[in-house]
């Protein structure tokens, strides 16, 4: 093995000594103190004092800007600030070896070194997209109607799944954007809206009698569907209706206190089946809402008014924004204040209603620096009072009543001064 290959290997076995050290730390004081000592190790002579301390202030600062329970935030960070340590202190190749979106710099920080290119630490916000379901082959039309159906609404569901790994909001998701309600969505179009719209005369088996279908695909079926309006007018009508014939009823009921009649919306039983199959399992899996007909046109819009495409090219928009704004890189452009709040009102003009509310509830899962505060103080854009805001954006102050919103909205809160202090610090620096 040659010099510089022994090299490598003794740093390779020193990250490793460190990375068990680094997992060890049951809790932030004891992983700061373990990566300020292995920092201090590897930085010992005189000459990288300068260095050292401008490394570990830096740090110092990182972990007073995030919560001491996010730990495994922390120490991925600790890892891959060691890394950097170590690599560059022996004059060795930038290596990737930790895949993570916790830069270490940023336009306006403190460089951990001069030796680095920001564009070796800095990535953009790291979002793990889930892929849309890949087309379903079935031997016969009665197979592939429902199949159909499904196949094109988890292209729209799934859209809803992306997550930053990184990040972890203690509330629990609105309905469209969990798996749990996706499995159970499958199984109430399978098993309850599907036969529904089978059962609608010969709208529907007619189609299957105009090709053969032994062996087609999903993507064959809403193909054949486009090539003819009248066909696309027949799956839209039994979809709309099976939809329709759940709504809640309004009916007169007499009050036996008072004697008098008072309005009242009734649910069917076929409703009534609907909300037990998507009832979340656990309080924690989704948010569900009383399903009633706010929900049902909901349902009934993702089949045709929600376009993936058109959701696709908002959530690249809404990302280079929220980065340009709030977390920006050496390499772009400063968005002015309010810019996000902006793109995310667009939304809500170019995309069906509730879209840009689950949109923006999307955004605060996916983007650390976003808040419950902006959240709230968006609301005001679509109403000014409450009862218009609720009128206008339901799901989103749904999302914004839980409980733990006032507490969880003063950590935020905490949690982003004490990131703006750091950043002055470091630019004062």
């Amino acid at each position: 093995m040659g010099t510089r290959g022994l090299a490598e290997s003794n740093h390779d076995k020193l990250l490793a000594e460190v990375d068990a050290r680094l997992d060890g730390a049951g809790n932030a004081p004891t992983l700061l103190t373990v990566t300020r000592t292995a920092i201090e190790s590897a930085l010992r002579r005189a000459g990288d004092r300068p260095h050292r301390d401008a490394t570990l202030k830096a740090i110092e600062q990182y972990f007073a800007a995030f919560p001491a329970d996010r730990i495994d935030h922390l120490r991925v960070f600790s890892k891959k600030a060691m890394r950097l340590v170590v690599q560059q202190r022996a004059g060795l190749p930038t290596v990737r070896a930790l895949n993570t979106n916790h830069p270490l710099r940023r336009h306006n920080d403190v460089a951990l070194t001069d030796a680095v290119a920001a564009s070796d630490i800095e990535e953009p916000t790291r979002i793990v997209e889930v892929p849309p379901p890949p087309p379903v082959v079935c031997d016969s039309f009665e197979e592939m109607f429902p199949a159909a159906i499904i196949w094109r609404l988890r292209q729209v569901l799934t859209f809803f799944q992306r997550r930053n790994p990184d990040l972890q909001r203690e509330l629990p998701v609105p309905f469209l954007l969990s798996p749990d309600f996706d499995d159970r969505f499958q199984a109430a179009i399978r098993d309850q809206i599907a036969p529904a719209m089978w059962r609608q005369g010969r709208t529907i088996t007619v189609l299957g009698t105009q090709r053969k279908w032994q062996r087609a695909s999903t993507i064959d079926f809403w193909a054949f569907v486009a090539e003819d309006p009248k066909r696309r007018e027949r799956v839209v009508t039994v979809w709309d209706a099976a939809w329709t014939a759940l709504r809640q009823q309004r009916t007169a009921r007499e009050d036996k206190a008072t004697g008098r009649f008072r309005e009242v919306w009734l649910a069917l039983p076929a409703l009534k089946e609907l909300r037990e199959r998507l009832a979340p399992p656990t309080p924690q899996a989704y948010d569900m809402p009383p399903v009633r007909n706010r929900e049902l046109e909901l349902f009934n819009a993702l089949l045709f008014e929600f376009n993936t495409l058109a959701l696709e090219s908002a959530w690249t928009k809404l990302r280079q924004i929220y980065e340009q704004e709030m977390d920006r890189r050496w390499y772009q452009d400063k968005a002015r204040q309010g810019a996000l709040r902006d793109s995310l009102l667009g939304v809500f003009e170019d995309l069906p209603d509730s879209s840009g509310e689950f949109m923006a509830i999307l955004c605060y899962f996916n983007f650390p620096n976003m808040n419950l505060n902006f959240l709230e103080r968006f609301t005001h854009n679509k109403g000014s009072n409450e009862a218009e805001r609720r009128q206008k954006v339901p799901y989103l102050m749904r999302f914004l009543d839980h409980e733990r919103v006032p507490e969880i909205r003063r950590q935020e809160m905490e949690t982003e001064r004490l990131r703006r202090e750091a950043l002055k610090v470091r630019k004062a620096s």
